[in-house]
């Protein structure tokens, strides 16, 4: 049978997107709470040991944003959908890691990272 799905324009003031079936009339709604996206992960050293003193922030255009770490190296980190943001973890002794991640809208990322430590 023939089913056409429209989706509305997302609203900017919660993230809030939904979906109407022309066959039945039923909508679907998906909700993010927000324009940002998420990006979660790990620092470890090459022999996975856990670095619970690392820092990891994240900037783009300007902008700079640092991450929660707790004790066991993870870390989290909100960041403006639609940009790309440059991911750095630093910890005393170690090379700093860089990645980069085009984060969108509503976006899940994990990036761990490995740090070289001498």
């Amino acid at each position: 049978m023939y089913r056409l799905w429209i989706l509305s324009a997302l609203v900017a003031c919660g993230g809030k997107a939904t979906e109407t079936s022309e066959d039945t009339g039923s909508t679907t709604e998906a909700v993010c709470g927000s324009m940002d996206g998420f990006v979660s992960g790990v620092v470890t050293d090459r022999n996975d040991l856990i670095k619970p003193s690392a820092t990891v922030s994240a900037t783009s255009d300007g902008v700079e944003e640092d991450a929660d770490l707790d004790g066991t190296g993870a870390f989290e980190l909100n960041l403006e959908g639609g940009k790309t943001w440059m991911l750095t973890a630093e910890a005393d002794g170690c090379v700093p890691g860089v990645r980069v991640v085009e984060v969108e809208t509503c976006g899940e990322y994990h990036e761990d990272f490995e740090l070289d430590c001498g």
